[in-house]
């Protein structure tokens, strides 16, 4: 007798007629672990139990993460501090909510929930004290996503996305007004990023059948500089190096690669380098599942049992001799 997957929590197995029973255990705990890796691609998992994180994203001090995990139908945020001298802490209670973005000061956390019957952006104090408030206001039929806080803390962008159509705003902390941010047109997610400096935005766009990444001045100036594809590329989720000199960039499935950035006295993209990817999961409608530390090394999102250089651990197949009698000997038949 043979089975699949589903039928034994994700183990194939086969059961000889003498009783020998043959599986390959499927995962323990299905999710994703959070884990550090360096630009050799050894990854190191954090003291974290497997879940469905998503969206890790590194507090501007490099001491913490937020993320956000799904269980059933409900989604929250969770903070982390790295240095593994606290448990890992929930921080939202009420609604679904996705998404983390840091603030510049590392205080607050904003946040998409749909806490009050839409989706719109809040906030929240990240040691957990206070309740969160509301940041934008959805129209009708619109979602609300938090993409950016700008290192000066005063602007965050965010996307609108109404049916299949995705654009790119900025909500000011100062005027508490919302504008959008030049003409940013897509029909997937932005993942739009500030440079460290504030002074460019990177985002993906797809247009058409067409995806791939784009560089702006900010504030915008009408703009915009085309990073070019290979063959039949996609990329997305754009994130900067810490010195602004890379731009880290997902192709598409089983790729990771960065490309240098010029931007005085003129910007210009430099050589694309092939990267050991340290995160199995990536698709392009997801958020970007991997962030950047001070020091360079990626904080990513990577399969449960995953180890060493970005590879998962090799399954062992296990041997059970007599296993009928020792079925019924756990579970007698009654006569």
């Amino acid at each position: 007798m043979r089975g699949d997957p589903d039928s034994m929590g994700g183990a194939h197995y086969s059961i000889a007629e003498n009783g020998t029973l043959i599986y390959l255990p499927g995962p323990a705990t299905p999710g994703w672990d959070i884990a550090v890796a360096d630009g050799k691609g050894r990854v190191e998992p954090l003291h974290l139990p497997p879940h469905s994180y998503e969206a890790p994203r590194v507090s501007p001090d490099g001491a913490r993460i937020a993320m956000h995990s799904t269980e059933g139908n409900q989604s929250n945020i969770y903070v982390y501090d790295l240095s593994g001298r606290s448990a890992l802490r929930r921080l939202t209670f009420e609604g679904n909510n996705r998404l983390p973005v840091w603030t510049s000061d590392g205080n607050r956390i904003a946040f998409q929930s749909d806490r009050e019957k839409d989706r719109a952006i809040f906030w929240q104090r990240a040691d957990g004290t206070g309740s969160a408030e509301r940041l934008t206001r959805p129209e009708q039929d619109e979602i609300h996503e938090p993409e950016a806080w700008s290192r000066k803390g005063d602007t965050l962008l965010f996307t609108v996305t109404k049916e299949k159509d995705v654009s790119l705003w900025m909500f000011s902390l100062r005027t508490r007004r919302i504008a959008p941010v030049g003409n940013v047109k897509s029909s997937t997610p932005t993942g739009a990023v500030f440079s460290p400096d504030d002074k460019w935005v990177a985002y993906a766009a797809t247009e058409g059948s067409k995806t791939t990444i784009y560089v702006q001045p900010f504030p915008p100036t009408g703009v915009r500089y085309e990073l070019l594809r290979e063959g039949a590329e996609k990329p997305n989720h754009p994130l900067w190096s810490p010195d602004s000199k890379v731009l880290y960039f997902n192709p598409g499935p089983g790729q990771f690669k960065s490309v240098g950035v010029t931007t005085k006295p003129n910007f210009a993209f430099g050589n694309v380098v092939s990267l050991p990817r340290p995160f199995r999961h990536a698709h392009l409608l997801k958020p970007r599942p991997y962030d950047v530390l001070p020091d360079g090394k990626l904080i990513a999102a990577i399969a449960s049992g995953q180890s060493g250089a970005g590879r998962p651990t090799t399954p062992q197949i296990h041997v059970v001799l007599n296993w009928f009698a020792d079925l019924r000997a756990r579970v007698p038949v009654g006569r």
